[in-house]
């Protein structure tokens, strides 16, 4: 009777998927050049869509050679970073 249980168990944790927050809505300036905000779920970068990918909690938004990397933090806020070219560091939220 156990094994059963015992199985069901085991196979919950592999079915159930893994919880992953929601990126947080922004607007951002980064470097003094960069404007970056996001658009339900869309994530421009001076004002033209970038391409966006997510891994966890962590989304990158790439437009030719800048990207914006928003970390959701776990209360839920978003903490932006850039790089452009050869320089990079963290992005001022605007909201």
């Amino acid at each position: 009777m156990r094994k059963p249980l015992l199985l069901s168990a085991l196979l919950s944790l592999f079915l159930v998927p893994a919880a992953q927050a929601a990126m947080p809505q922004f607007q951002a300036s980064c470097g003094g050049m960069i404007e970056t905000h996001d658009e339900d779920g869309t994530v421009y970068i001076n004002g033209k869509l970038a391409k966006l990918e997510q891994q966890g909690d962590t989304y990158t938004a790439t437009l030719g050679h800048t990207s914006v990397t928003i970390r959701v933090r776990p209360n839920g806020t978003p903490d932006v970073t850039y790089t452009a070219r050869h320089r990079g560091g963290d992005c001022n939220l605007v909201r």
